[in-house]
């Protein structure tokens, strides 16, 4: 799935996926998996959004310093549909960004970047999460993590 400027990018994590990564799948046991994860990132066919990024920021472990060394992942915002579909997601679920806090908010991103680029989410929340659904009413894919792995054919002995 190729995006504008055949763009590499197939799928766009969400920091519950990355959160669920770090808790479930530590490097140290399963190098294969971060292995193949990583070359993924580098090869940006997964991609994020600033505000995964600025979610990981919040915490003090070596996942932070894992985001900051594939910083090139974390994209901004770039089009006008996006920057719009960003603020009709934010009109739909009102409480997903707090204008008064410097809490990131990062499932609308996710949605957006997803939306527009054609991507499928990569995501830890339960069906019936914000997320997830709202994805799924827009007709945009979600996977999680075991999914990711099927789709990927990932093998590991």
């Amino acid at each position: 799935m190729a995006g504008l400027f055949n763009d590499p990018y197939k799928y766009v994590i969400d920091s519950s996926a990355l959160f669920d990564l770090k808790k479930n799948y530590s490097p140290t046991v399963f190098k294969g998996l971060w292995d193949k994860f990583n070359k993924l990132c580098d090869e940006e066919v997964i991609i994020s959004v600033r505000e995964v990024y600025n979610e990981i920021k919040r915490g003090s472990d070596w996942l932070v310093e894992w985001a900051d060394q594939h910083g090139k992942i974390f994209l901004e915002p770039t089009s006008v549909e996006e920057f719009r579909l960003i603020g009709k997601l934010q009109e739909k679920e009102p409480s997903w960004i707090d204008m008064y806090s410097d809490k990131p908010a990062a499932d609308p991103f996710v949605i957006a970047c997803a939306k527009t680029k054609n991507l499928i989410i990569v995501q830890h929340e339960l069906s019936n999460r914000n997320l997830p659904r709202i994805a799924k009413e827009l007709g945009v894919t979600c996977y999680r993590l075991q999914e990711l792995f099927e789709a990927e054919k990932w093998e590991f002995q």
